[in-house]
């Protein structure tokens, strides 16, 4: 850990760099370099840096949680807040929601009673291999809804209104299957993951 010159400290109070392993960091300590950071050059700091998991499982950063801040993160931000997160869409998804809420307990329940087993892989090989496996149960759901739409759905959840935009070709920018999946893929680690912090604060 190191502290930056005396002139920098004097201007914005206690800025200090530090390594979390080989990810460099700049700690600010002080309302008026926090200011800065997060106000006054916030665009420079906007986007998350590019790295090899964002690449192979985040579809070379297609979703918001890695995608590089611009008009493209812009746009897509916009078509997921009105088409997918909106107050009448969430409403529309409860049954759904309610049924899924009941296959995660009892998928909790059978592996409860069994062994799961871990592989044990180089960091790269690892995401690659957890790229492949998002990747081919996305392939299968979207392929399942695209099956069922041959049918007349009552209610159509996020994946028929992702694919209803990719057919259109309504979407402002370049919108393929890779960008259904990268979409989906963020709702799905954001759905685990706040669920999983929810329990670790209520243990």
């Amino acid at each position: 850990m190191s502290t930056r010159s005396s002139s920098n400290s004097q201007k914005y109070g206690p800025i200090m760099s530090m390594r979390f392993g080989f990810v460099p960091n700049i700690v600010a300590s002080s309302p008026h370099a926090a200011e800065q950071f997060l106000k006054i050059h916030d665009l420079v700091f906007a986007s998350r840096p590019n790295n090899r998991a964002a690449q192979f499982i985040a579809y070379d950063q297609r979703n918001l949680t890695f995608g590089k801040y611009g008009p493209y993160w812009r746009n897509m931000r916009k078509l997921c807040t009105l088409e997918l997160l909106s107050t009448l869409k969430m409403n529309s998804f409860q049954a759904m929601r309610k049924q899924e809420v009941a296959n995660f307990v009892a998928f909790i329940n059978r592996a409860a009673s069994s062994e799961l087993l871990e592989l044990i892989l180089g960091v790269v090989r690892r995401m690659k291999e957890l790229a492949r496996i998002f990747d081919e149960f996305l392939e299968r759901v979207i392929n399942e809804h695209i099956q069922d739409s041959k049918e007349e759905k009552q209610n159509k959840d996020i994946v028929d209104t992702l694919m209803n935009i990719m057919q259109s070709g309504e979407a402002e920018f370049e919108f393929d299957r890779r960008h259904v999946k990268a979409i989906l893929l963020d709702l799905l680690i954001a759905s685990m993951d706040t669920s999983a912090a929810a329990i670790d604060w209520i243990f």
